[in-house]
């Protein structure tokens, strides 16, 4: 899990995106989303849902960060 937030948190600024913007977006505080990220609480699958569609990347994407599982069409 712990490569995973780390995934997160570096598409979160290749793509220049404050973990304000990405929290509010979720729907959530900036300090739940930092929680997540500090792994003081757990992440849930649907969680990792609604990161991915945010950050425009597939779950398996996060978890496979830098390769990309699912090719981008052109």
């Amino acid at each position: 899990m712990e490569n995973i937030l780390k995934n997160i948190e570096a598409i979160r600024k290749a793509k220049h995106i404050k973990q304000e913007v990405l929290a509010a977006e979720l729907g959530i505080k900036q300090s739940s989303y930092s929680s997540f990220i500090t792994r003081e609480s757990d992440i849930t699958y649907s969680r990792l849902l609604k990161i991915s569609a945010v950050l425009g990347v597939s779950v398996i994407d996060l978890i496979g960060w830098p390769e990309r599982y699912v090719p981008v069409s052109e």
